[in-house]
């Protein structure tokens, strides 16, 4: 009994995550956006897919350098809003597509 639990709780922890991926291609000014979650998600984690960029941009007040990619954070986040912000900062060409994974 106790193995079909912990694998059931295993399953179900796999399964509870959202995964939010945002593009921005050329993007010559800043960008304030809200993202909403169905519920509260203990921990995000930030990953840029693609990196183009000609130049460094911002995004809170982390600084990314150009062809950067991969993980950035993994950080504690109870919360259901994101409150996220894009600054061009000197990149003013490329595409940048970054993934925000709530779990």
């Amino acid at each position: 009994m106790k193995i079909l639990f912990l694998v059931l709780l295993a399953f179900l922890s796999c399964n509870n995550k959202h995964e939010v991926i945002i593009e921005f291609n050329n993007q010559k000014k800043p960008i304030f956006k809200n993202i909403h979650l169905e519920k509260k998600f203990p921990r995000q984690a930030l990953e840029i897919l693609e990196n183009s960029l000609d130049d460094s941009c911002k995004i809170g007040l982390m600084v990314v350098a150009p062809k950067k990619t991969g993980k950035i954070y993994d950080v504690e986040f109870y919360d259901s809003l994101l409150r996220y912000t894009y600054f061009p900062f000197k990149a003013s060409k490329g595409t940048l597509k970054i993934k925000h994974t709530f779990y």
